[in-house]
């Protein structure tokens, strides 16, 4: 399986486009039975479709496609929640989050998402996710205008990744801090 982590990095640099060719597991072949779809076994199978369904629609780029993709994607991450699946519930909410910043604008609702995803990270002890998330949140805070905020998410960030000695991640974020 695809690191979370790795699919993470992805979203921090405004690459969704790459989201389905890094991260596979949302590509996974359908399992067949005699010509019948099985996927009815898998609790996740229903949460996996939706959330490809979310991206595709991102992929779409319209405005109306992206609102289209956070109703997709909040089905998908109940669906996550009802499972107890916190990496696959972390990652929706750093999607929804992405989308509600980068693309429609609304940064205070990407904050919420952002904030409910770092929790989770945290929970998880998913350092790397945790550095990708904050990453998330300074870069808000720039978009803001709120220039010291951002920077303590990003050095928060910074610690992390070198904490990790994970050099992509350390160089994601020294761009970020770079962009203030």
């Amino acid at each position: 399986m695809v690191s979370l982590i790795r699919c993470l990095s992805i979203l921090s640099v405004n690459s969704l486009m790459l989201f389905n060719v890094i991260c596979p597991v949302l590509m996974l072949p359908t399992i067949m039975n005699g010509g019948e779809v099985i996927a009815q076994t898998d609790p996740n199978a229903e949460a996996e479709r939706l959330f490809k369904q979310g991206v595709q629609l991102f992929d779409e780029g319209t405005a109306e496609s992206k609102k289209q993709a956070i109703e997709i994607l909040e089905k998908a991450l109940q669906l996550y929640r009802e499972d107890g699946n916190k990496t696959w519930e972390t990652l929706t909410l750093l999607f929804i989050g992405r989308i509600y910043g980068s693309s429609l604008g609304r940064q205070q609702k990407a904050l919420d998402y952002f904030n409910q995803a770092l929790s989770l990270s945290r929970q998880l002890g998913d350092q790397g996710g945790e550095a990708i998330i904050l990453n998330n949140i300074g870069a808000v805070y720039n978009d803001l205008g709120e220039k010291h905020k951002a920077l303590d998410y990003f050095n928060q960030a910074l610690s992390l990744a070198r904490q990790l000695k994970d050099k992509t991640l350390e160089a994601i974020i020294l761009n970020s801090i770079r962009n203030l």
